[in-house]
């Protein structure tokens, strides 16, 4: 099985091919915050002639559902379904929480515990969620300001991960004694990405639609309309 797959979600633009059979990874990841639109399909065009692989080579595809960047995440989301829906393949969304956490446990020697999850709405408050060492979320995913996280975070002493984490430790001098330790992540692995989408392929094994983690709506504006006069 072949996958191809994509993350826009967060600081970064990534793209993926991945061969299940024979273990081979062409992979590229390009660190941004903004023009993933621009970025992304060259990129997959690159991956692709590195994977010596055509469209139809592809048998499943995988794109962060969020949560992230509404942009970002809207960029990556429309380019997986359409590139899903042209070659007639199956699409899987992957949680961008699971997938920092896949990244650091596969990155390190993961100690048994809590994982706290933190990443930038680039608002006063953050997308937070909390896992157990089984990787079940002790609280799914939700918008929380920094106080309702601290409670939240009770005696769990957990490790820390995420984009956010800057801003989270400049604005609460509380945090040293909240974490059993602290990794800053701006995006995740493309790779695992990959790899998470084939495990849950195989676990529904049918095209199944998702839905993305926005987790709250976009802050948009309207035009005020002209006046208008009749003379």
């Amino acid at each position: 099985m072949k996958v191809l797959a994509i993350d826009t979600a967060m600081n970064a633009c990534s793209a993926c091919v991945y061969d299940h059979e024979n273990g081979q990874v062409k992979s590229e990841s390009l660190e941004m915050t903004r023009g993933h639109a621009e970025a992304l399909m060259p990129m997959i065009e690159r991956i692709m002639a590195k994977a010596n692989a055509s469209y139809g080579d592809i048998d499943l595809l995988a794109v962060t559902k969020g949560p992230g960047a509404f942009t970002g995440m809207r960029i990556g989301i429309s380019t997986a379904k359409a590139l899903a829906l042209v070659l007639n393949k199956p699409l899987v969304g992957i949680c961008s929480f699971k997938a920092l956490l896949e990244t650091y446990k596969a990155q390190t020697c993961p100690q048994t515990g809590h994982y706290a999850i933190l990443i930038e709405t680039k608002r006063t408050d953050y997308y937070f969620a909390l896992f157990d060492s089984n990787n079940d979320a002790i609280i799914p995913g939700q918008v929380m300001p920094a106080e309702t996280i601290i409670k939240a975070l009770g005696k769990t002493h957990p490790v820390l991960l995420g984009d956010a984490i800057t801003r989270f430790k400049s604005e609460n001098s509380v945090y040293k004694n909240l974490f059993s330790s602290i990794h800053m992540q701006e995006f995740p692995d493309i790779e695992i990405i990959s790899k998470m989408a084939i495990e849950d392929w195989e676990r529904k094994n049918k095209k199944e639609p998702f839905t993305p983690s926005y987790l709250r709506p976009a802050d948009v504006s309207y035009a005020k309309p002209a006046t208008r006069y009749i003379e």
